[in-house]
């Protein structure tokens, strides 16, 4: 505490957070006292959260819509969608666009028309699921 007492402009507050602040935030102890308060008060977080959502769901329909349209990957995830033509290559379902997610098959970073694929979400969360359950196996 002393070094904040010592910090009365902002570039010294800046670097006492910078130094001390984030050094002490993911300590065993601050993780396992932050676990005790979200385990005591799961309902009061729950329902902080549903009333974020609640009241910003204007603004989060538009930050999901730019995600969905976004620039960098905005190209080939048209692309994909449109052959695909906004049906899920695991249920065979069709979704609105903002519902799909582009998927890489081999896992990785591979942006070559022929490693993606377009999935929902909850076909996407299973190929994920199953990714991981894969590399956690040990290979003989």
């Amino acid at each position: 505490m002393k070094q904040y007492r010592k910090a009365r402009n902002k570039d010294n507050k800046r670097e006492y957070e910078r130094k001390y602040y984030h050094a002490t935030k993911n300590t065993p102890q601050a993780i396992a006292r932050r676990e005790r308060y979200s385990t005591k008060n799961r309902d009061k977080l729950l329902e902080r959260k549903r009333l974020y959502y609640h009241r910003n769901k204007e603004v989060l329909k538009q930050k999901i819509k730019a995600r969905a349209e976004n620039k960098d990957f905005g190209r080939p995830r048209k692309i994909i969608l449109d052959k695909y033509k906004n049906i899920c290559q695991v249920c065979l379902k069709k979704f609105p666009a903002i519902k799909l997610v582009v998927h890489h098959r081999d896992g990785k970073r591979n942006n070559n028309i022929n490693n993606l694929v377009a999935l929902c979400r909850g076909c996407h969360m299973v190929a994920h699921a199953e990714l991981r359950k894969n590399n956690h196996v040990a290979k003989p």
